[in-house]
């Protein structure tokens, strides 16, 4: 293999933190489509005791979902975002490119308003949290890519806040945790 072998894993869950433009999360959502344009952070997929790791590099996300108003201040969502990114190999001397992979994961979340949030009121905000399942893939020569091929379950946990005045964009920091099998 082009890539050094990695001893056995210390660290096999992964956390990916999303900035994004989203509609409409802190709005009243019956029956609404949602889309989403976000730029993704994901932190080492795997580490080994000799401290080389396998990371997905800084990368652009598009998501898309359906949301639901079940009380005046709660939506329950439904969605689906995807992610392509460098995979990068940090070892002791150096760092190199193992390629392209792609994040997808399917989730449903429950959003709760919280202060005042009128139709037209900038600065609305809305917690959200949910689950669901995350695909990852990568160069199959590279841990975690060479060994795991189905679905993680995944857990969310975020905030948005609306960003307009009458259209409902609003900016959302979400988290995500997934935990990946020993590579």
């Amino acid at each position: 293999s082009r890539f050094p072998r990695m001893a056995h894993s210390t660290r096999t869950a992964s956390l990916i933190v999303m900035f994004a433009a989203a509609t409409p999360l802190c709005a009243q959502s019956n029956g609404r489509p949602r889309f989403e344009a976000a730029v993704v952070y994901t932190t080492n997929l795997v580490e080994d005791a000799n401290g080389t790791s396998v990371t997905y590099g800084l990368a652009p996300a598009i998501g898309a979902g359906y949301a639901w108003t079940l009380s005046p201040s709660t939506n329950a969502a439904l969605g689906a975002r995807a992610s392509r990114a460098g995979v990068d190999i940090d070892y002791g001397s150096g760092s190199q490119s193992a390629g392209s992979g792609w994040v997808v994961d399917v989730r449903a979340v429950l959003e709760r308003e919280i202060g005042p949030c009128a139709a037209e009121l900038r600065g609305c905000a809305a917690l959200h949290a949910g689950g669901g399942a995350t695909w990852a893939s990568g160069p199959d020569e590279v841990a975690p890519f060479s060994t795991d091929r189905g679905a993680m379950l995944t857990g969310e946990v975020g905030a948005a806040v609306r960003a307009t005045i009458g259209r409902p964009v609003c900016l959302m920091g979400a988290a995500q945790a997934f935990h990946l099998g020993v590579a």
